[in-house]
């Protein structure tokens, strides 16, 4: 209804001595009530238009979010793709100056010299001493460690031995006790290496660690800092070397399998640390250099100069 319409109700329905002023105060509740009206009207449009806004907003978000994330996983693929070509031309470069037949471990990137081995002419049965430098500490942890002969690697390995990386992987007691075939295998190559005026190195790298969280029996949480799993990274080393040489260090008789055997002689060492009984010595007899150095520690025969 116009505004002049409704001047000219107001006036019909008022006596004819009515004033302008009271026509006109009629008048603003009439305008006020339509103000009031449009105003609600645009505020329900608006929050209405405000809601399909948001929702269009959300979708185009998640759009976005599923868009980015197929992103990543593409960057992830190549990513890794590259990063196995440059490795593959890492292997390839390293090939000259490698001899295929070992790996010098002046060529490898990482690890750090410990200690060196030494002949024990104690009365202990422990064949050899582990001397490591003086400025090294007893770090503890998992690591990863090369024994070398000569700068030559000849075993790879991992430990988490509590004792610390001075323990050398534990082979120390290879010659006493109830020692595994390999401690006692390992025990016996250094041993051997030794007598024959090689020279046996320590080398160690620590493995990378993660932020974990970790929970007790009654659900309480902290956070600490874990190695990894050293087997893994392990198995890393392992792969990288027998891609270069087409098989794995001398001394990793386990990863060879039926390829490998320890020698019957640090079998028969073993059997008889185990059982408890000392093998005889016959001077007749001619001895390799792991029986050699058995029955310098059992049956106290020198060892040849």
């Amino acid at each position: 209804m116009s505004k002049s319409i409704e001047f000219t109700q107001i006036r019909e329905s008022k006596d004819d001595d009515s004033s302008d002023d009271e026509i006109e105060t009629n008048i603003k509740p009439i305008e006020f009530l339509q103000q009031s009206n449009i105003s609600k009207k645009s505020n329900n449009t608006s929050v209405h238009e405000i809601s399909a806004n948001l929702e269009k907003l959300n979708l185009e978000e998640e759009k976005l979010n599923n868009e980015r994330s197929n992103l990543i996983a593409k960057l992830s693929i190549i990513y890794d793709k590259l990063s196995e070509i440059k490795n593959n031309k890492n292997l390839n470069n390293n090939i000259i100056k490698i001899n295929k037949k070992n790996i010098n471990i002046n060529d490898i990137e990482g690890f750090k010299k410990i200690g060196f081995f030494e002949l024990n002419n104690r009365r202990s049965k422990t064949i050899w001493n582990f001397k490591p430098y003086n400025n090294i500490k007893n770090e503890k942890g998992s690591h990863i460690y090369i024994i070398v002969v000569n700068d030559i690697i000849k075993k790879i390995g991992c430990s988490a031995n509590k004792k610390g990386i001075k323990a050398v992987a534990g082979y120390g007691v290879g010659n006493q006790g109830q020692p595994s075939d390999r401690t006692t295998g390992i025990h016996y190559y250094i041993g051997k290496e030794l007598i024959n005026k090689n020279e046996v190195s320590f080398w160690i790298k620590i493995c990378s660690k993660v932020r974990a969280e970790l929970d007790d029996l009654f659900g309480n949480v902290n956070y600490d800092n874990c190695s990894i799993d050293p087997k893994i990274q392990e198995d890393k080393y392992l792969e990288s070397y027998h891609k270069l040489c087409g098989k794995f260090p001398e001394w990793n008789m386990q990863e060879q399998g039926r390829n490998a055997d320890w020698e019957e002689s640090i079998k028969n060492i073993n059997r008889a640390l185990k059982s408890k009984n000392i093998l005889d010595y016959d001077k007749n007899k001619d001895y390799d250099d792991l029986m050699k150095l058995y029955h310098w520690k059992y049956n106290g025969i020198s060892l040849p100069s």
